[in-house]
């Protein structure tokens, strides 16, 4: 098989190896027919995060199962399927309690484990979801970027009518935007670059912001920072009523210091979002009963040949999520 290693910032190579072999008895085998490319594989590919090199990046991927372990008994081959990528122990406190993402023994692959960029990929049957054929596969490697930005919107606890701002219009925040829509929230979106949020009107916002060029209002109960970026991280806290409720999903890439008096004075609520518990199955009943639009954030679609090509085009914000079909 083929696979696309990263062998220092910025530095890679296309290399043929042998395909994996099935190891475990609950292990699947399968051949990678989509693979999502991810703000976090824009920032390994940069060398913004750290990973031990050679590294095979990716976490997003559908494909056709090849082969079963011997205890393997709801995945059978041919099926078309989508992974969950953070393997947890299942057995400590965190996972026995329904939160298998904060598990210390997590292995993600693309991260720790290597990923789907790559022509084959081997994974647990627990973590290989079954999608029906009405899904295609631009839509599939959205899955889990959904999941993120559901779980998301989960932790914010929406209530009917409530005014929330997302602040990034990127994947996570439109996939967002559209969870809040349907709980019956009042949402409004910035950003500053102007085709993500036209994009962002398509898909039901309330009202949107450019940041660049209009000021926030400060009365939303609730704010979702999908961004990650230090000047909208510092803000958050500043736009949400007292008592409101702000929740981080988007990764800074350095530690960003917080108005702990605004926080405290106001009795703001701060939570935190990372990866998602049970929300595959979810998402993959939204998209299928057409209730959730993830083909318009899926922007561009290349070869394989041409993902660094894909990842180039996010950081010049050009694509929101760009597909590779295998």
């Amino acid at each position: 098989m083929k696979r696309l290693v990263f062998t220092g910032p910025r530095e890679y190579k296309f290399e043929d190896i042998d395909a994996p072999e099935i190891q475990h008895s609950e292990d699947v085998l399968i051949e990678v027919k989509g693979i999502g490319i991810c703000g976090t594989d824009m920032h390994i590919f940069s060398g913004n995060r750290k990973v031990s090199y050679p590294h095979v990046a990716g976490h997003e991927c559908v494909g056709i199962v090849k082969k079963v372990g011997s205890n393997v008994k709801n995945i059978k081959i041919g099926d078309y399927v989508t992974v969950e990528p953070n393997f947890s122990c299942r057995k400590c406190d965190y996972c026995l309690g329904g939160m298998g993402n904060l598990c210390l023994e997590k292995k993600c692959i693309g991260l720790d484990l290597p990923g789907c960029f790559s022509e084959m990929i081997i994974a647990p049957e627990d973590y290989v979801w079954k999608l029906p054929e009405s899904i295609s596969i631009e839509e599939g490697v959205v899955i889990e970027t959904a999941t993120v930005a559901l779980h998301a919107i989960n932790k914010a606890n929406i209530k009917l009518e409530d005014k929330i701002l997302i602040v990034g219009a990127g994947s996570v925040g439109l996939l967002a935007l559209q969870f809040a829509k349907l709980s019956g929230a009042a949402v409004h979106i910035s950003d500053v670059n102007k085709k993500r949020l036209q994009i962002a009107r398509e898909l039901g916002a309330d009202y949107t912001y450019n940041v660049n060029e209009q000021t926030l209002p400060s009365d939303f109960d609730i704010v979702i920072d999908a961004a990650g970026a230090p000047g909208s991280i510092k803000q958050t806290v500043h736009l949400v009523k007292n008592g409101g409720r702000v929740v981080f999903v988007g990764i800074p890439g350095k530690p960003i210091e917080l108005d702990l008096m605004t926080i405290i004075r106001h009795e703001i609520e701060i939570l935190g979002s990372v990866a998602c518990t049970n929300e595959f199955s979810d998402v993959i009943s939204l998209i299928d009963k057409g209730k959730l639009d993830a083909k318009k954030i899926a922007t561009h679609k290349l070869a394989f040949k041409d993902l660094v090509k894909g990842i180039e085009l996010m950081e010049k914000q050009e694509a929101l999520k760009p597909v590779v079909i295998l």
